[in-house]
């Protein structure tokens, strides 16, 4: 990351972006941290003095003795922590940091990268993501860091637009480093990651979660596929030193080719591209573009022509936008009725489980008192099955029977809300 006057950009090769690791918060801010000494220029590390108040200040932190102490057991960890990077058909373990040196009582951690990142981080030409620091700033989750850089990575392609990225439940859980056994129930995966993730990228960053679609194979979910789109009021130019990007350039070179296919020349293309910004050309060709799926356009030279000059595009695409955000906003409103529906099926799971440890814990006198309130409660058909089950020691365990528990063990004085 460079300093480019008051704008801090975070610029990573897509190699590091999905290599495998897993940071604390804190560890990622440290990164950021550092990464935002890096110039363009740089061709090789130095030594970078980080100062624990600056890191404060710049993620809105608490300043205080607290939050030295939880640095300094962040970068001691870092010191060890490994990262592994795929490199075709090979596999590529190495440190984050080379070393660190504490000035006691002073605040600041002489910090340098390990060497072998270099590759990774600077004299970036191709192949990398950048983003504006402050898109990631307020973020509370190392996770919605990682979902982030994932996303962003795939922007381009959406140009402007709305973009996708689709991840296998595997490959999410390796992205994440998700231990075995942590979140291996998919509703916890999706209450503790991914949702977390979806609202703080929504409500921070620069870009916009649209739809989170989860797709089955069978009854189980396997992958999830993530739709996203830039918000407008955070387009941010991330040019560095007046340099043109390499997603810039291309969407330059997909206007010149769309001008071109219209029949344009490329000196008259080129003319229009050097009148307009990449922008307004970009959305007048989609609009161009839409009104020939409709039939509505004869000549497109001269119906770009028209809608360049006039921005006609413009009026077509902030509707494109608004209709996208009533389709948002019923998502959320979907998403909201289905948080509030896991959160009942918790609920209820957590008295029911708490129900039957309460159950377990009577004496069998109790027990089969109990069971014989329970018993008066059901319907006589029902009460064929549940006294085959009670016979085998299991009617206080099935579902089927779980309001009958919790309303007998409530009866009779049991707190089930704990």
């Amino acid at each position: 990351m460079s300093a480019n006057k008051s704008v801090q950009i975070v610029k990573k090769d897509n190699r590091l972006i999905e290599a495998k690791y897993k940071l604390s918060i804190h560890q990622q801010r440290v990164l950021f941290t550092l990464l935002e000494k890096i110039h363009s220029s740089d061709d090789d590390f130095m030594h970078y003095d980080i100062d624990i108040g600056d890191i404060a200040e710049k993620f809105g932190l608490e300043n205080g003795k607290a939050l030295y102490a939880q640095m300094q057991e962040a970068i001691s960890d870092l010191v060890t922590k490994k990262i592994t990077i795929q490199e075709g058909s090979q596999t590529v373990v190495m440190a984050w940091l080379s070393y660190a040196r504490y000035t006691k009582g002073q605040g600041i951690v002489e910090i340098s990268f390990h060497k072998d990142l270099k590759p990774y981080l600077l004299q970036l030409k191709n192949h990398f993501t950048q983003y504006q620091l402050s898109a990631v700033a307020r973020f509370k989750s190392s996770y919605s860091i990682r979902f982030y850089e994932l996303l962003k990575m795939n922007e381009y392609l959406g140009k402007g637009g709305q973009f996708y990225r689709k991840f296998t439940i595997k490959e999410l859980r390796e992205y994440m480093q998700l231990d075995d056994g942590l979140y291996e129930n998919f509703k916890d995966l999706r209450i503790r990651v991914i949702e977390p993730a979806y609202k703080e990228i929504n409500e921070f960053s620069d870009i916009h979660i649209v739809d989170i679609e989860y797709l089955k194979k069978g009854r189980a979910v396997s992958d999830i596929r993530i739709t996203a789109e830039p918000k407008n009021q955070m387009m941010i130019d991330v040019t560095e030193d007046a340099e043109e990007t390499t997603e810039v350039k291309e969407d330059k070179t997909e206007a010149l080719q769309a001008l071109i296919e219209f029949g344009i020349s490329e000196e008259t293309a080129n003319k229009w591209l050097d009148k307009f910004d990449t922008a307004r050309v970009m959305r007048n060709i989609a609009y161009t573009r839409a009104r020939q799926q409709e039939g509505g356009v004869n000549s497109p030279i001269l119906y770009f022509s028209k809608a360049v000059q006039d921005d006609n595009g413009l009026a077509w695409y902030e509707q494109q936008q608004q209709q996208q955000k009533k389709a948002t906003k019923e998502q959320q409103g979907k998403q909201e009725v289905d948080d509030k529906q896991a959160r009942i099926l918790e609920q209820e799971k957590q008295e029911s489980e708490l129900a039957i440890s309460m159950f377990e814990g009577l004496s069998e006198l109790e027990q089969e008192a109990l069971l014989d309130q329970m018993e008066a409660k059901l319907k006589k058909l029902e009460k064929v099955r549940f006294a085959t089950s009670r016979a085998a020691g299991a009617a206080h365990k099935e579902r089927t029977y779980a309001v009958q528990l919790k309303t007998v063990l409530t009866e009779n004085g049991f707190d089930l809300t704990n």
